[in-house]
């Protein structure tokens, strides 16, 4: 959930409108990109935005259609219609678009809704906008569908940096590439197993040590906490991060003739990765081609003056009014709306919302006619809302102006009272919208374990879920060992860490899925030569929270394992 104060934009890419619609190769195959001024830029544009381009490029995908699934990824926060509402009152976006409440049916539904895309430009643009709500399934798990992560934001702890979390940034990098694959797939452009060509980029990855610099260089604490906005620390960072993912492309992808990347493009520079196309999208995430909308866009986005609605929350408080059983109390807010632009603003409204920072209950709200504003002029209001009983201390209180539909027309603000420390709720929390299945949850197995030659490393990978989905939540570390055989000394095991991502059963579930390589030991595989292999089966052991363990038999596969005696042959001789 964005915490940003959404406003203080500024037209100085006005200017600039023309160019990017001269400049983009696809824009002319694809007339609905009407290009808007967007909301102020969130950091989380690393991942949304930066990311995104190199990872497609690192799969089927050339520059421009890269630009387009950046672009629609990105979108969700560019446009007022879809970016997740600061107002804890209103959900929609957050469920929709941004992954809170863990919806396994939105998710099977955004996906398909790009599988069944004819048109490839629009398919690309909606697998943008799918990716964007699967990177949130990994950031915005387990918090509530009211008001986000604003707890943990305020404590430094935001879950949209990079810096947060290592095994979710491998978790959302994984499920990106996996989906981004299965789209290549789709097209026909694979030329390899879609599961070897995840563990071969994931491992380029690794090895380029993008993964590690990306966290590193990001810092969970880098909005302001109570008061809102972010630290100054934000530009460097998304800076850094966007000059180490063109490093990426210029040293993996430039080099690739059918990549069609710029022959300027230079990390770091105004010539690396383009700044997005800005389409324009409804509620339901369609680009906008309603006539009357377009137009008023078209006319917002070229006038040389416009207006510019700048809202701030200066100051909240308890009060107490009154004694006895006549006593009032509830909270007073001081707010400052200006216009910033050239013209005469159009009438609106204020709205303000208070909620209990502990377990997200709305404790009052109230809303005040806001005037048309002259270029210049500035108004004050001071707003108070009553509680029922004593004032809570440790609130949430937001108030937005709103003027217009366009995003850029609205602005809003927030503060805290109190402090973020976690309680125990007294109204649980909405973290998970799906209902649960009747009876105790169960782990399945999606089909057998694969396993990869990759290298001169093992690789297996498994898939599995749970009965009540969410799964990717839920898994934890998998077990495989290798059973039977003649010889009773034989023993063999390994373990696949937790880094499970998410993907999408035909019935409607998130599953997972999650793989380990490993180089052959020569001593245990020189041991498993004298065993009977059709005798002997890999013995798989699931294991999730909540659940009990659930252990499958599956059978060894005699080519692969005389081809990795091979492979253990050979590596003493090659190091």
């Amino acid at each position: 959930m964005p915490m940003s104060n959404i406003g203080r934009k500024r037209r100085s890419i006005r200017g600039g409108i023309t160019e990017r619609v001269r400049s983009s190769r696809l824009l002319a195959a694809c007339t609905l990109l009407i290009l808007v001024p967007g909301i102020s830029a969130g950091f989380e544009m690393d991942s949304h935005y930066y990311l995104r381009f190199g990872l497609s490029l690192a799969t089927c995908f050339n520059w421009d259609e890269a630009h387009l699934i950046a672009s629609g990824d990105w979108g969700m926060d560019e446009n007022g219609s879809t970016t997740a509402e600061m107002n804890p009152v209103q959900t929609r976006n957050k469920v929709d678009w941004h992954a809170f409440g863990h919806s396994d049916r939105r998710f099977q539904e955004l996906w398909q809704r790009s599988v069944t895309e004819p048109d490839l430009e629009l398919r690309l643009i909606k697998l943008g906008q799918f990716m964007h709500f699967l990177e949130d399934w990994e950031a915005h798990a387990g918090y509530g569908i009211r008001m986000g992560h604003a707890r943990d934001t305020f404590g430094g702890r935001d879950p949209d940096s990079l810096g947060n979390s290592f095994p979710k940034n491998h978790r959302m990098v994984q499920s990106a590439l996996d989906h981004l694959l299965a789209t290549c797939e789709d097209l026909g452009r694979l030329d390899v197993d879609r599961d070897i060509r995840l563990i071969e980029i994931m491992k380029k990855l690794y090895d380029d040590g993008l993964m590690d610099d990306l966290f590193e260089a990001s810092e969970p604490d880098w909005k302001r906490g109570k008061l809102g906005g972010y630290r100054s620390a934000g530009p460097r960072i998304k800076a850094v991060n966007k000059e180490r993912v063109e490093k990426l492309i210029e040293d993996f992808f430039k080099p690739l003739p059918n990549k069609n990347i710029p022959a300027d493009f230079e990390p770091g520079t105004e010539n690396g990765i383009p700044s997005s196309l800005a389409i324009p999208f409804d509620q339901d995430g369609k680009i906008v081609n309603n006539r009357s909308v377009r137009d008023a866009m078209r006319e917002w986005a070229a006038a040389e003056r416009a207006p510019d609605v700048a809202l701030s929350l200066d100051d909240a408080r308890i009060y107490f009014r009154g004694s006895g059983k006549l006593q009032r109390s509830g909270w007073r807010m001081r707010i400052s709306v200006s216009n910033i632009g050239e013209t005469e603003s159009a009438a609106g409204q204020i709205e303000i919302v208070v909620i209990d920072s502990d377990d997200e209950v709305v404790l009052g709200q109230s809303s005040e006619l806001l005037p048309g504003l002259q270029p210049g002029e500035s108004r004050e209001f001071r707003i108070s809302i009553a509680s029922k009983g004593r004032p809570e201390p440790d609130v949430i209180i937001t108030a937005f102006a709103r003027v217009g539909d366009l995003t850029a027309m609205n602005d809003g603000d927030w503060l805290m009272l109190g402090d973020a420390e976690e309680e125990d709720p007294e109204v649980p929390i909405i973290t998970d919208l799906d209902p649960p299945p009747p009876g105790a949850e169960t782990l399945h197995f999606l089909g057998p374990p694969r396993t990869f030659i990759i290298d001169n490393s093992v690789c297996m990978l498994i898939t599995a879920y749970t009965s009540a989905g969410d799964s990717p939540e839920k898994l934890d570390q998998v077990v495989f060992e290798v059973i039977g055989g003649t010889v009773d000394t034989f023993y063999f095991q390994r373990v696949i860490p937790s880094r499970w991502s998410a993907m999408i059963t035909d019935d409607g579930l998130v599953a997972g899925k999650t793989f380990e390589c490993s180089r052959p030991d020569p001593e245990s595989y020189e041991l498993l030569k004298s065993q009977d292999l059709e005798s002997m089966n890999i013995a798989v052991t699931l294991g999730a929270q909540g659940t009990e363990p659930y252990t499958r038999e599956f059978p060894l596969n005699p080519d692969l394992v005389s081809e990795i005696l091979e492979i253990a042959r050979l590596i003493p001789a090659r190091e």
